[in-house]
């Protein structure tokens, strides 16, 4: 934190000024015992700037009002950062080691430790991180314990009206200046912060010509799946917890002659997949994944008109399918397709196996509310569950591919190739 404390710089100099407040210490540098004065001094100023001294032009420092920081980004944060009404607090409770002027050398070296640094503002970001797009705005708050700091400043010295002043704050802008490049590593700290309300912990990177890619992807992945219990709007990655599906028919055949139109779906239990494998092959434009959900719900509200093992089943209402220990694969082919200059995924085809080691179904409201008939229907499709999966598997896994196709080309129409696997 470089310059975070110039502000003592104008202490040292207000402890040397001829009109100070009563209940400022005052040194005189010819004094033999000037630097334990000055020390002393600004030790006791310190914890007195919980208000402003305008005919010092110092300003209130609890907090330290900051009305505008933008910050251009470059190497891998490449966002532009732009905070306002920033307010900085800790700097009165600060516990000097060191402070001293050398005027021969025209020196101000100071050292010490804030014991809680406390940045708040209102942010504003558009860009990248990591690759990864990033925009939002409210409010972001950074928290630093014990921030060390020791900072040796040049001054110069400034005639005026006969009279020697050394360059310092002599008003707002000026100290915004001066504190500017401590004020912008503070912001990299929120920056952080506010990055984890995008990615929650984190997204690991892998870069695909590292010799142990295969390994770092599958990695990835497992550490990725946890975090997406929310959404990511700016990477078009919805929440997997519940991962919300507008429409789903399941077209049944066999023993199951019912079309199964459900709307306003939620699926639970993606987030939690134990993962036994996720591999991409650049070669060959192919996706594969594996591995167990352990508990796969599936609620929404329903329309059945058919047959269930040649019983009549009709109704509207809301339902729910609870699979345990479900296994899902797939092997996902695709298509490059360039956007600017930039090559990205569109799946145009997937197969795999979707089966789970039991289901239990509940469907309300069945038969308009006939309790009896319902329950008798519950009862029969719960006991037959495994036949009865039979017979719609291949519609019921289609459907399931297909939404895990939709959200990953979603993904892929905003992340290219590059940014994602460079």
């Amino acid at each position: 934190m470089r310059r975070t404390h110039v502000f003592l710089f104008a202490l040292v100099g207000v402890i040397s000024c001829t009109k100070l407040p009563a209940n400022f210490k005052k040194c005189n540098r010819k004094d033999p015992k000037w630097k334990d004065c000055v020390k002393e001094a600004i030790d006791d100023a310190l914890p007195q700037l919980t208000k402003s001294f305008d005919e010092l032009n110092l300003p209130n420092f609890e907090p330290l009002w900051i009305p505008q920081v933008i910050i251009g980004g470059g190497g891998s944060v490449a966002v532009t950062q732009n905070y306002k009404n920033c307010k900085i607090f800790g700097l009165t409770k600060m516990k000097l080691d060191k402070a001293g002027f050398d005027f021969d050398n025209k020196t101000l070296e100071f050292a010490g430790t804030v014991p809680e640094y406390i940045l708040k503002g209102e942010y504003t970001l558009d860009g990248k991180v990591l690759l990864l797009p990033v925009k939002g705005e409210g409010d972001t708050t950074a928290t630093m314990k014990n921030v060390e700091f020791n900072c040796l400043m040049q001054y110069e010295e400034v005639k005026k009206k006969g009279k020697t002043h050394k360059v310092v704050n002599e008003n707002w802008k000026l100290l915004f200046e001066d504190i500017e490049d401590t004020f912008l590593d503070a912001m990299t700290k929120i920056l952080i912060n506010i990055l984890n309300h995008f990615f929650t912990a984190s997204f690991k990177k892998c870069n695909r010509k590292d010799p142990k890619w295969k390994e770092c992807f599958k990695e990835a992945a497992a550490d990725a799946l946890p975090q997406l219990s929310k959404s990511f709007d700016e990477v078009n990655l919805p929440s997997l917890e519940p991962l919300w599906i507008p429409q789903l028919t399941i077209v049944g055949g066999g023993s199951v002659a019912v079309t199964q139109n459900y709307k306003n779906c939620k699926i639970f239990g993606l987030s939690k997949m134990k993962l036994d494998k996720a591999e991409v092959d650049f070669d060959k434009k192919i996706f594969e994944f594996s591995g167990i959900v352990p508990e796969f719900i599936l609620e929404g509200e329903y329309m059945l008109d058919g047959k269930v093992l040649l019983l009549p089943v009709q109704g509207v209402g809301n339902s729910t399918a609870t699979m345990k220990n479900l296994s899902l694969g797939g092997s996902m082919k695709y298509e490059e397709v360039k956007k600017k200059g930039k090559t990205h995924m569109k799946f145009v085809s997937t197969k795999g196996l979707v089966k789970p080691s039991s289901i239990v179904f509940h469907f309300d409201n069945l038969f308009n509310g006939d309790k009896v008939l319902g329950d008798e229907i519950n009862r029969v499709v719960n006991e037959n569950w495994k036949l009865l999966y039979e017979d719609s598997e291949e519609a019921f896994a289609g459907a399931t591919l297909k939404i895990i196709t939709n959200v990953c080309n979603n993904v892929f129409a905003k992340i290219s190739i590059e940014e994602a696997f460079d």
